[in-house]
């Protein structure tokens, strides 16, 4: 193991980010978040190791840890045919839609 991936193991555990807004929402939600996240991510092909190290950080703020691969499969079929469905729960609460779910470390 790489020393930077053991260092963000440790951070995890030692100064995780804070909760994320969507943490509180049902698993639906929070998963079509993050999916459509990820089909941005990628459409540029594989996931970069700064995208990895941030996601590593990011899917524990969210309550979807350990979830990735299941993210990035959802996000697979999202994209093929479900897109609209996945944009209209997500544009429920304004706060998802427009970036409002931010972490503050």
């Amino acid at each position: 193991m790489n020393i930077l991936r053991q260092i963000d193991n440790l951070r995890i555990l030692e100064q995780p980010y804070n909760g994320h807004y969507a943490a509180d929402k049902d698993e639906v939600t929070r998963s079509h978040y993050v999916a459509l996240l990820l089909m941005v991510l990628l459409r540029e092909g594989a996931i970069s190791e700064q995208q990895q190290r941030m996601l590593d950080l990011w899917l524990p703020a969210i309550g979807l840890a350990g979830q990735q691969t299941r993210l990035c499969e959802l996000a697979e079929r999202l994209a093929k045919d479900k897109l609209g469905d996945a944009l209209g729960l997500i544009k429920q609460d304004p706060l998802l839609i427009r970036g409002g779910g931010c972490w503050i470390s």
